[in-house]
């Protein structure tokens, strides 16, 4: 029953805090969802993360779709940092036959280079702190075919930012075949 109209009527300090998430697995049956949150910065999701409690009310509405390739793809490009990897997760999940998918996720160390998938798949780890993904998708992109790409991302504002550019000035790849999105930012305020 949660509508956002409904919250709008609240005092500002009454809101919700708001955030989307990947929901990782789905089991229906047990009335359960896994959802990965990363604890970096000291935004609202990583507050929450960090004082939730077994027992905690949450409210969960959706879904919010940015992953949308055309049928006619060929190959997808995936470029996160360790926030998107549950969504790169996800999609590698629902893979469709037939099209080619490769990863470039920036971590921290080796220790967070962890993605489960059954997915066939070319995944390339770096170690940093997202700030490798322009260079990295700059080398992967020149060695894709443009026609028939599509590009999902995820990671901090200002990197993401730099792969739109990247994407879309440099290669010219726009519109419904481009999806890249700011998952967090340095300074806290996403």
């Amino acid at each position: 029953t949660f509508k956002w109209e409904d919250v709008r009527d609240l005092p500002r300090d009454q809101w919700p805090v708001g955030r989307y998430y990947t929901v990782r697995y789905h089991r229906p049956e047990a009335d359960e969802i896994d959802i990965d949150i990363v604890l970096h910065g000291e935004g609202p999701g990583a507050a929450f993360g960090q004082r939730a409690r077994p027992g905690d009310v949450v409210a969960i509405w959706g879904p919010r779709l940015a992953y949308e390739p055309a049928d006619d793809i060929g190959d997808v490009l995936m470029v996160a940092d360790q926030t998107g990897l549950p969504a790169v997760g996800a999609i590698l999940d629902a893979a469709r036959p037939g099209v080619r998918y490769h990863a470039i996720l920036d971590v921290p160390g080796p220790a967070e280079a962890v993605l489960e998938t059954s997915a066939d798949a070319t995944i390339t780890w770096f170690y940093g702190e997202g700030e490798l993904l322009p260079a990295a998708a700059r080398a992967a992109i020149a060695e894709l075919p443009v026609e028939g790409l599509y590009v999902w991302g995820a990671c901090e504002a200002s990197v993401a930012k730099d792969l739109r550019s990247l994407f879309e000035e440099e290669r010219g790849l726009a519109g419904k075949r481009v999806s890249i999105l700011a998952y967090w930012n340095r300074d806290g305020r996403h």
